[in-house]
């Protein structure tokens, strides 16, 4: 009966001790959770506050550079400076445009640095204005016109820019009569941002067409297909 006491006493007092134990030891675990909470959200803090920081550095130290750089331009001044007589002459766009868009260009470069270089311009002929042009349709990529299924580099293309007979006795430069398509390739695939919108693809100019107005692809091409891959 002594022996049995005994044996029930140690495991009332073993029973005490193991439910104290679960009792406690669901709440060290919280507070160890909390505790790596809390680290973690010190430490986001700390990221951010070090990533707004730092960017704010970065934007002070260029403001200070481009500070700077205009302090080294408050001096420059045409006025105080010789034009130089050392000039290289550009007639490049003469002949890629015409009207407004040929321009000679006339660069004087200056070796001191604190004087500006002069650039200038002037029209390459009288004509102000180009005669407008017809409605090209034989570039691929250009003015709407829709690629090819299959593209490869083609050949130039050359086609009449206007409609000769209604220009009988007047003066043209040959960039008004004939034009040249730019050679255009697809980027991408048809797509679309958002529901209802055109399917389109992305051009790219593989060589520039002639005079300047077809110099480039359209920006994009599009198709009124509805089966494009959204994104």
């Amino acid at each position: 009966m002594f022996r049995a006491s005994r044996s029930h006493s140690h495991r009332s007092r073993t029973e005490r001790v193991l439910r104290f134990a679960l009792r406690r030891k669901p709440c060290v675990y919280l507070v160890f959770i909390e505790l790596a909470l809390i680290v973690i959200l010190l430490g986001s803090l700390f990221l951010l506050s070090y990533y707004v920081i730092s960017n704010l550095h970065n934007e002070q130290s260029l403001l200070v550079k481009e500070d700077e750089i205009l302090k080294r331009y408050e001096m420059l001044d045409h006025k105080t400076c010789p034009l130089s007589t050392r000039k290289e002459v550009n007639y490049a766009n003469c002949v890629r445009g015409c009207g407004s868009t040929a321009q000679v260009l006339r660069h004087y470069r200056n070796d001191n640095s604190k004087c500006l270089e002069f650039v200038d311009s002037t029209s390459c002929s009288d004509r102000e204005e180009c005669v407008p042009a017809m409605n090209i349709t034989q570039c691929h990529g250009k003015n709407g016109v829709p690629m090819p299924k299959h593209w490869k580099k083609h050949e130039d293309v050359y086609a009449p820019r206007i409609d000769l007979k209604d220009y009988n006795n007047t003066v043209l430069q040959s960039q008004e009569i004939i034009m040249r398509c730019p050679i255009c390739r697809a980027l991408t695939r048809f797509f679309k941002t958002k529901e209802g919108e055109r399917c389109r693809r992305k051009l790219t100019t593989v060589k520039e067409g002639w005079p300047i107005e077809f110099a480039t692809c359209d920006n994009y091409e599009y198709t009124d297909d509805p089966n494009c891959e959204l994104v």
